[in-house]
Parts: C-alpha cells; sequence; structure tokens
C-alpha cells in the first residue's frame, strides 16, 4: 500500500479496512504513506524503486490521486509477475516502464466491492477489495482475468525521461527523486558515472 495520506488522519486505516473485509487473513505492507501530496512523479518513482524488491505475485494498490482527477481504476500485471492495482493517471508509468506490461484491464466489476466499505470514491468500493481480490486468490492470473476488460495498451501518462549521458565529460541525466535524507535520485546509470571519470 502506498498513499499520500499521512497517518494523521482515518484515510489509511479506512483503507486497510477494505482491503481486510474482503479477506482478514491478508497481509499489509505499507511502502509509504507519505508521499508528497499529489505528486505522481514522486510516487511512480517510489513505487518503482520498492517494487523492484518484492516476489513475483505481490499486489500493490497506489492511491495518489491530484485533486480527485478522475481517472479509470485499472490493475497493471507486469512482466516479472507483479500486480499494479491504481489510477490510470501516471503513477504505474515507473514500474509499466521498468518491468514492462504484461497486460492492463479496466477494473469494471461492481460485485467484487466491500459491501461494508462507505462508497467515498473508488479506492474503497473498486480499488482496495480489488487489490484484496487479487492478493486472495489461489490463482492470482485468473482472478486478474475477472476484474474487467482488457485495455489495448498502458497509455503512459508522465513524459518517458531523457537518456543520460556523457558528453566531453560531462553526465547528463533526470532527477526523479529528492529523498528526506538529501539523497538525489537520477535516472544516471553507475556505469555511465565511472565512465565519466
Amino acid at each position: 500500500l502506498q498513499t499520500d495520506y499521512g497517518d494523521q488522519d482515518a484515510y489509511m486505516g479506512a483503507r486497510k479496512g477494505a482491503i481486510l473485509c474482503e479477506d482478514s487473513s491478508l497481509r499489509i505492507e505499507t511502502i509509504t504513506s507519505e508521499n508528497p501530496e499529489y505528486d505522481i512523479g514522486s510516487a511512480s518513482a517510489v513505487l518503482a524503486d520498492a517494487a523492484q524488491h518484492y516476489p513475483p505475485g505481490t499486489v500493490f494498490l497506489i492511491l495518489v490521486n491530484p485533486g480527485a482527477v478522475v481517472s479509470d481504476p485499472i490493475v497493471l500485471h507486469t512482466k516479472n509477475d507483479l500486480y499494479f492495482v491504481g489510477y490510470d493517471n501516471g503513477c504505474l508509468d515507473a514500474a509499466a516502464r521498468q518491468f514492462g506490461v504484461e497486460s492492463v484491464r479496466i477494473v469494471s466489476n461492481a460485485h467484487k466491492e466491500c459491501n461494508r466499505a462507505e462508497a467515498v470514491g473508488n479506492a474503497f468500493t473498486w480499488l482496495a477489495p480489488t487489490a484484496a481480490w487479487i492478493a486472495r486468490a489461489a490463482d492470482a492470473g485468473k482472478a486478474f482475468s475477472e476484474v474487467g476488460g482488457l485495455k489495448a495498451k498502458y497509455d503512459f501518462k508522465l513524459p518517458e525521461p531523457n537518456a543520460a549521458t556523457l558528453v566531453n565529460g560531462r553526465l547528463r541525466g533526470e532527477v526523479s527523486q529528492f529523498d528526506r535524507f538529501g539523497n538525489v535520485r537520477t535516472n544516471i546509470p553507475a556505469d555511465l558515472v565511472r565512465q565519466s571519470g
């Protein structure tokens, strides 16, 4: 679970409850609840960076949606067998680029809704129960196939980063994130840094 909700309000607890009402035995891990508010670029980078350390079959639920913009709720299945449930607003872009897109489905099966969750946006009635539906299934691929119709392709919302380059001994790349320790994450690979001397 990754959000920009923070931990001071009921939002995180309510989302966890919406997952657990589908199956109370599910284990919920939190990547972060402190994503910068409404920052899709940061959310996308953090999600992909964390997701590479999880085993195949893991289901990720990401809830960062600026101004409650209406975007389709989708599930992205990547080539390394990870499932990403979220809004089709760019939050899944870095994961799609990094792991490759196996297929994408638009969440549309209302009968998978958690009947104890109030209808407060798609996060309660669509996304959290859908993530739980896939996570609890004996066959995640079959559960994925039942969440809704296939999307023809994944449409990237965030611009693709320019490739890092080394020209005349100078490195050029793009910054994707600053963390609270003062570290800067870029798209400049270590081998290019070594080449630069």
